[in-house]
C-alpha cells in the first residue's frame, strides 16, 4: 500500500536520509478514550482521485509561505493504522481498509501510521502543484469564520482581515439586539477577536456600551476594554469606578490591571476610595511578577484608611510563602507582612 506525506521542502533531503521520524500524537479512539502515540506519521493514501489524496496541501500550508513535497512511501496492505475524519474517533484496520474507508469518506480524511518511516521505505519524494485541497473545513457549505489559533495560526495573511471581520459581526449583532441577553450573548462573541488583535481594533466602538442602564452589560464592556492599550480605555474605565454596582466597578479595576499591570492602574488609582483601592490590592496575590507586587503593596502601606493597611499586611502574608526573591526584597515583604 502506497500512502503519502506532505513535509516542508526543507526536510527533503533529510528525509530522503533518514526516512520520516513521525511525531507525538493523541488521537481519539472513542468519543472519551484518546491514545497517545510516540511516534506517529500523518498520511494520505495513494488512490486515483488526485484531490482525494493530496486534499490536506492548502490547509497545511496556511501558517506559513514554505512549499511543500509529496513523500511516498509504502507499509504493507495488512499493517494496522489508524484512520477516521480528523478531529473525530479513528478506528484501528489494515491500510487496506484504511484507503477502501478514505475512498467512501474523502472530505477531512486522515491515516496515522503509528510508526516511524525507514528510509528504505520512502519509494520518492516529488513536488506537487501546491493549490489543491482545502482550507478551514472541507465542505464548502461548513465555512466559518472562526479566528482561534487553531483555525486562524499566528502569522497567518488572513489574520487580522478575519479579525476585524469578527469584531464588526459581533458589534453589529450587539446593536441590533432586541434584549440584553442577547446583548451579552454578542459581546461574548468579542472576546477572541480581541484576543488576537488587541489594540489594532477600535476601543470606542465599545464605549457606548458603558452608557447601558443594564450593570450586566455595563461589566461586560468593562471587560472587554481590558483588552486594549492602557492609555487609550484608562479614562472610560476610570470613569465606572463610581459606578452604582459593585461587579461592574470591581471589572473595571480588573481591566486596568489587565490593560496596563498592577503599576499602572495603582498610580491612576491613587486618589480612589478605599473599597477600590482595597480591591486592587487583592489582586495582588495573583500577581506573577514579585517585584510588582511589592512595590504595589508598598505604594499603600501607609494609605490613612485601617481598612487598606489591613488588606496590604493580609496580601503580604499570603505572598511570603511562594515569594522568589531573596535579600532586601525580601526583608521589604516581611516588613509589610507585620507593618501597623
Amino acid at each position: 500500500m502506497r500512502l503519502i506525506h506532505l513535509a516542508r521542502a526543507s526536510a527533503e533531503r533529510a528525509i530522503g536520509k533518514g526516512g520520516l521520524k513521525g511525531t507525538k500524537a493523541n488521537i481519539a479512539t472513542a468519543p472519551t478514550t484518546n491514545i497517545m502515540l510516540a511516534r506517529a506519521v500523518y498520511a494520505m493514501p495513494v488512490v486515483a482521485d488526485f484531490w482525494t489524496t493530496f486534499q490536506w496541501l492548502r490547509e497545511l500550508r496556511r501558517g506559513h509561505d514554505e512549499r511543500l513535497v509529496a513523500v511516498y512511501f509504502r507499509v504493507p496492505d495488512t499493517e494496522h493504522v489508524y484512520f477516521g475524519r480528523y478531529n473525530e474517533p479513528h478506528v484501528v484496520r489494515t491500510a487496506a481498509a484504511a484507503a477502501d474507508w478514505v475512498l467512501k469518506n474523502p472530505a477531512g480524511a486522515q491515516v496515522v501510521v503509528p510508526r516511524s518511516i525507514a528510509a528504505k521505505d520512502v519509494v520518492a519524494i516529488r513536488r506537487v502543484k501546491q493549490l489543491v485541497g482545502w482550507t478551514e473545513v472541507p465542505e464548502l457549505s461548513k465555512k466559518f469564520a472562526c479566528v482561534c489559533s487553531a483555525c486562524l495560526p499566528h502569522g497567518d495573511r488572513h489574520l487580522m482581515r478575519r479579525v476585524r471581520g469578527a469584531f464588526a459581526t459581533g458589534l453589529a449583532a450587539a446593536r441590533r439586539a432586541s434584549s440584553d441577553v442577547e446583548v451579552l450573548a454578542a459581546l461574548g462573541t468579542l472576546e477572541l477577536p480581541l484576543e488576537r488583535g488587541r489594540d489594532r481594533l477600535e476601543h470606542t466602538k465599545l464605549v457606548g456600551f458603558l452608557r447601558s442602564p443594564t450593570p450586566q452589560v455595563r461589566r461586560a464592556a468593562a471587560r472587554l476594554l481590558g483588552y486594549f492599550r492602557f492609555n487609550s480605555v484608562k479614562g472610560a474605565l476610570r470613569g465606572l469606578l463610581d459606578d452604582p454596582h459593585l461587579d461592574v466597578r470591581q471589572e473595571a479595576i480588573e481591566s486596568l490591571v489587565r490593560a496596563g499591570g498592577a503599576v499602572h492602574a495603582s498610580k491612576l488609582l491613587a486618589t480612589s476610595d478605599s473599597e477600590a483601592i482595597s480591591y486592587l490590592v487583592e489582586m495582588l496575590e495573583y500577581e506573577s511578577n514579585d517585584l510588582v507586587a511589592l512595590d504595589t503593596l508598598e505604594r499603600f502601606a501607609d494609605h490613612p484608611d485601617a481598612d487598606v493597611q489591613a488588606t496590604v499586611r493580609r496580601v503580604a502574608l499570603v505572598l511570603q510563602p511562594d515569594f522568589k526573591e531573596s535579600g532586601t526584597a525580601r526583608r521589604r515583604l516581611d516588613r509589610l507582612a507585620t507593618h501597623t
